[in-house]
């Protein structure tokens, strides 16, 4: 009993310090497509008639999105400028 305790402890520590990380590649006019949609989506929220909860919700989340994707896309294209 005690080996199986520590032995389900062990395989949930590991999966919890797994991450999978994703790589998204795209062109430059693509990402810029899609940041101006945020800009639009953004635009649109703030005109709407929702309640304030949910529109600092939306722009906190495409918020987090952009910060997210601006790290990843700023390592990548460090990445490819170093390998050149």
């Amino acid at each position: 009993m005690k080996k199986t305790a520590i032995a389900i402890l062990a395989v949930s520590l590991m999966a919890f310090g797994y991450q999978k990380s994703l790589t998204v590649s795209a062109t430059e006019n693509e990402w810029d497509y899609h940041f101006r949609n945020f800009n639009t989506i953004e635009k649109i929220v703030d005109e709407s008639n929702l309640p304030h909860q949910q529109v600092k919700f939306i722009h906190n989340s495409l918020d987090s999105f952009r910060k997210l994707a601006f790290t990843q896309l700023f390592k990548q294209l460090s990445d490819t400028t170093k390998k050149k």
